[in-house]
């Protein structure tokens, strides 16, 4: 992307996930993935943006690849064909086998192309979570439809940093943010504890800002509708208490704080966790507190084993 072409007014863009997290404004900018990065460790942030000239690629794990794939398919997102290509059986006469030469070009034939190989078990699992979403009442009353992995992007003017958020879909009337994500496995503690270890309160609250700054539109309710990706590929939909996302705005806001200090003196920290104590955290603790209540731990003298 040429200097003049670089995006340099608040709107709603139809760029593709790539250019969206490469150097696509005028000035810096970042992402809620990179923000959730920075709040933990800078120096990673810089290491794997665009701001690094020796990036590496990351290479895609299966999960990503099987996740990514099921954004589109389930959303019905347009491009599909562009970006994927169904791995053959077999080929040259030969039930598929990664080690054969003949199969070894033809994956990078592919990756030359720029195409991610997907298999037919893939595409099998993910019709049984298409219509894992198809039967839960509210996917069935429209909760996902909109406009489709659009980018919205502006400029954050305190800080002189361009956001970037790509909701799964931009409601054309409601005002509520629906954010698919596809699990192992639904529950309600699972979701929970995913929420939070992911950052998706973050995920969320910069969603809400940019419909304001963007669209000027307020957020009135945040729902996550979770698909598993293993049997019997169930469906959970929760909508999110209203703290998550104030909360997650103002991390956002934080890590924006990092960012233009690392920015402005080059100094890119490690993690911001070195040297501190690792202590239980809050469920831990009552957890085990609940356990000691129930008697269900031994007790033990300080060093010389169980205390009878």
């Amino acid at each position: 992307m040429t200097p003049a072409q670089k995006i340099n007014a608040n709107g709603v863009y139809d760029i593709d996930i790539e250019e969206y997290h490469s150097d696509c404004c005028v000035g810096p900018s970042t992402s809620s993935s990179g923000i959730r990065t920075i709040l933990t460790n800078p120096q990673l942030y810089w290491w794997e943006s665009y701001l690094n000239p020796d990036r590496e690629e990351r290479p895609k794990t299966k999960a990503m690849m099987l996740g990514s794939a099921a954004h589109i398919l389930l959303l019905g997102e347009e491009g599909f064909a562009e970006r994927y290509v169904l791995r053959p059986t077999e080929l040259s006469g030969y039930k598929w086998n990664a080690n054969r030469t003949e199969h070894k070009a033809w994956m990078s034939a592919r990756e030359k192309e720029g195409k991610i190989v997907i298999t037919k078990e893939d595409i099998d699992i993910i019709q049984y979570m298409r219509d894992g979403l198809a039967r839960h009442d509210l996917i069935r009353e429209g909760l996902i439809n909109g406009a489709i992995e659009k980018s919205l992007i502006w400029l954050d003017e305190e800080s002189g940093i361009w956001m970037k958020s790509r909701p799964d879909a931009i409601p054309a009337s409601s005002n509520i943010i629906v954010d698919l994500k596809t699990c192992s496995g639904t529950g309600l503690r699972s979701a929970q504890r995913s929420f939070e270890d992911f950052g998706y309160d973050i995920q969320l609250g910069i969603a809400g800002w940019a419909m304001e700054a963007v669209l000027d539109r307020v957020v009135e309710k945040y729902v996550i509708a979770w698909v598993s990706t293993k049997p019997p590929y169930d469906t959970m939909v929760n909508p999110i208490h209203d703290d998550y996302p104030v909360w997650g705005r103002r991390k956002a806001l934080r890590g924006l704080e990092i960012l233009k200090e690392c920015l402005e003196t080059n100094v890119w920290p490690g993690n911001t966790g070195d040297q501190e104590t690792l202590a239980p955290t809050s469920y831990y603790s009552f957890a085990h507190r609940e356990m000691e209540d129930r008697k269900e731990l031994p007790l033990i003298h300080k060093g010389l084993g169980r205390k009878k």
